[in-house]
């Protein structure tokens, strides 16, 4: 059975303040390509189909014509519901899409039914988990001693986990596969996802043992461990400017010999489609003039200023070379102590004020600040950070 992955398509996201649906609507076009030119059986989507819990009418009509176009390549649609997503939501027709090849898996609180897809004579059987808040689902199974077990994000995947390979027990299927959204330990992670503080998120390797192959959604990295067996295959596009590396989906052929092989597959993004991410630092006059940043003219651009001084209208002018320019700052240093070193100022050695705030009025309104708003709000913080390095 040919299984391709793909995992955190976030749809309705917007880049800082621009539109990405034309793009998405893109990448599910091309996927379809995809689907069809490598005689692909079942599309697994990792959850995060959305990205908001309240998703926008845009998103949810976006949703129902990406999952249809891609069942009607022929192949199977599996998907879960991830961090993001509302579960309920999510679920909402779910009993209508099955008839037409769409099996969303949407039971977190629960343990969910496993998937059984039939081609080519052979059973495959996918133990599809979505995201599960430990405060909200099933009370953790009892350790063998019949002490009780912590509501943590191990505890309730593990029992998710166990239970699905236990409904598979006596069915005719020559392999399994784990889908499920979640934080394995060690991984890379970018800066547009939800992550608990501490590091109370994450789940160990050793939970997927003994399935055929795990594909997992929630990081927007591609990676992969214990030789692709187990792998992120990540977001189809970059959302935030930490996702520099290339974007992919993965095709595996999975069968009675288990995992037999698998296949990365690049997404066009920005060739076919999209655009790429570049964080570019230097004076205002390199940035308009240097060579070396040529690259970037037709990415998102984020422009970190090493000029002395204030630079008027430099986002305006920095357009006229980067028509897709995001935002501007400046790195400042201190006035050296006696005869130190210049000390780092806070936009040195903390996250961009610019982002921090955007992100707090995007959480808190349920939208990110418009461009203009983006610029006064720029302005008041480089005004401060002035003031504080006198």
């Amino acid at each position: 059975m040919r299984i391709l992955h793909t995992s955190d398509w976030h749809l309705g996201r917007t880049f800082e303040s621009i539109s990405l649906e034309d793009d998405q609507r893109a990448f599910v076009s091309w996927l379809c390509g995809v689907v069809v030119e490598h005689g692909v059986d079942v599309v697994v989507v990792a959850g995060d189909v959305w990205d908001r819990a309240n998703p926008k009418a845009e998103a949810v009509t976006l949703m129902e014509e990406s999952l249809n176009a891609v069942a009607a390549t022929g192949a199977t649609v599996i998907a879960i519901a991830g961090n993001h997503d509302s579960a309920a939501r999510l679920a909402y027709g779910a009993s209508w899409a099955k008839n037409y090849g769409i099996i969303l898996v949407t039971e977190d609180v629960g343990y969910p039914t496993p998937v059984i897809v039939e081609r080519h004579g052979e059973s495959v059987g996918f133990v599809a988990v979505p995201y599960r808040d430990p405060q909200r689902t099933i009370a953790p199974v009892p350790a063998g001693d019949g002490t009780t077990r912590l509501r943590t994000h191990t505890a309730v995947l593990e029992d998710a986990l166990i239970d699905g390979r236990r409904q598979l027990d006596g069915s005719s299927v020559v392999a399994t596969v784990a889908v499920a959204h979640a934080y394995v330990s060690g991984s890379a992670t970018s800066d547009s996802e939800r992550r608990y503080v501490g590091g109370a998120d994450q789940v160990p390797l050793s939970l997927f043992e003994g399935f055929d192959a795990v594909l997992l959604g929630h990081l927007h990295r591609y990676q992969e461990f214990d030789e692709g067996r187990v792998a992120y295959c990540g977001s189809p596009l970059p959302y935030s400017f930490s996702e520099t590396a290339d974007k992919a989906v993965r095709i595996l052929d999975v069968g009675a010999q288990g995992l037999t092989s698998i296949e990365r597959v690049e997404i066009p993004v920005g060739v076919a489609f999209g655009r790429g991410v570049s964080t570019l630092t230097g004076t205002l006059e390199e940035l308009l003039t240097d060579a070396r940043f040529a690259e970037a003219e037709q990415r998102f651009v984020a422009a970190r200023l090493t000029n002395e001084t204030l630079q008027i209208d430099a986002k305006a002018k920095l357009e006229t070379r980067f028509p897709h320019i995001v935002n501007v700052t400046r790195e400042v240093s201190a006035a050296p102590r006696g005869d130190g070193p210049a000390v780092p100022s806070a936009a040195l050695i903390e996250e961009d004020p610019l982002t921090v705030i955007a992100t707090f009025l995007d959480q808190v309104h349920g939208q990110p600040p418009s461009s203009e708003e983006r610029e006064l709000l720029a302005g008041v913080i480089d005004a401060v950070l002035q003031g504080g390095s006198k």
